[in-house]
């Protein structure tokens, strides 16, 4: 199901192993999506890049080349000196959002950590999907 101005129904060929999918064209960037299931349930892309109204919500299209990368002299850090945080997203602020979670990475970075392991953000039982 394709929301924004454009609401149709496509149904997912089956590619075998419980995998189903298909190739949508003429369909713009920042349209919201979900699946319907045979049970009219409608649930989010589990891989997208995008659930603007939160794990349960949508999922958006997005053109990750449309992102401008400004890092180009970074050369990472070296093993050894790595400090890894696990952050999940959704219980890291009160808000659960990965705009929240950015206004907060200098006082991670604060603490002496190097490197954030993000937790899954997929659609999992719960509130805040832990």
């Amino acid at each position: 199901m394709l929301q924004g101005g454009c609401e149709r129904t496509e149904l997912l060929e089956p590619r075998g192993s419980g995998v189903f999918s298909s190739v949508l064209a003429g369909v713009p960037v920042g349209t919201d999506y979900a699946y319907r299931l045979d049970q009219g349930r409608s649930r989010p892309d589990p891989v997208s890049r995008y659930r603007p109204l939160g794990v349960r919500g949508p999922s958006r299209i997005v053109d990750p080349e449309l992102f401008r990368w400004s890092d180009q002299g970074w050369t990472g850090v070296p093993t050894a000196e790595l400090v890894i945080y696990e952050l999940h997203i959704g219980t890291f602020t009160s808000v659960g959002t990965f705009d929240s979670a950015i206004s907060q990475l200098p006082r991670v970075a604060e603490l002496g950590v190097t490197a954030i392991e993000i937790m899954p953000v997929a659609e999992f039982p719960g509130g805040r999907n832990w």
